[in-house]
């Protein structure tokens, strides 16, 4: 089935849940339908959503939003207005919405963090996919060409091997602080410190490489 004929089924099928009373067993069929559809776009390699959960499936944010879209559309299918919206169009603010409200929760209550701080800063706005891919994408190459070698000599005293650079590819890649601080034999709370400072300092550049590239 395209996804075309997909999604004329997701509208058919919250349709067809609509004109059915809660709890009641058409309800339920078409609603398992529904989600069962959904579900399984969520983690299609090809789909709108692979680019969300390449980038946050390391902590489990990405499986803990997925949850929580299903369960808020489950409960409240009769909120969907098919005069408004596709039902994946309506799916997909919900995800977002779900997606910035877990990341808020996991920057304030978190000490680790699986994505730097520059690309969360652009979720807010949820600007179209391909931007956002792009300017991941751009960031990943910057860090590692790093023009004015500014990345790579930035590292904690006495250890050359623990550069900004080295820290910002290896989070990009979904080791966690824990596994850093083994490999290099550093704390975490020291790395994190480190990478946080540094980070600030150097938004700016960032910034306007990714401007100028």
């Amino acid at each position: 089935m395209s996804k075309k004929e997909q999604n004329k089924l997701l509208n058919e099928l919250a349709i067809e849940a609509q004109k059915h009373p809660p709890l009641s067993r058409q309800r339920q069929i078409a609603i398992n339908q529904l989600l069962n559809i959904i579900y399984k776009r969520f983690y299609q390699k090809d789909s709108y959503y692979s680019y969300y959960y390449n980038q946050y499936k390391i902590n489990t944010i990405y499986d803990e939003v997925v949850q929580q879209c299903l369960i808020y559309i489950n409960k409240n299918i009769d909120k969907y207005n098919p005069e408004l919206s596709s039902v994946i169009t309506w799916v997909d603010g919900i995800f977002k919405y779900r997606l910035l409200d877990n990341l808020r929760d996991c920057k304030k209550k978190a000490i680790t963090l699986s994505y730097p701080d520059e690309l969360l800063e652009q979720i807010p706005a949820f600007n179209e996919y391909e931007q956002l891919e792009s300017n991941a994408e751009k960031l990943i190459r910057i860090i590692k060409e790093d023009p004015d070698k500014i990345f790579e000599n930035a590292y904690i005293r006495g250890h050359p091997n623990a550069s900004f650079q080295y820290l910002m590819l290896s989070r990009s890649q979904g080791k966690s602080w824990q596994d850093i601080a083994e490999e290099l034999n550093i704390g975490i709370q020291s790395l994190n410190s480190f990478f946080n400072r540094n980070l600030r300092k150097f938004t700016p550049k960032i910034r306007e490489y990714l401007k100028n590239n």
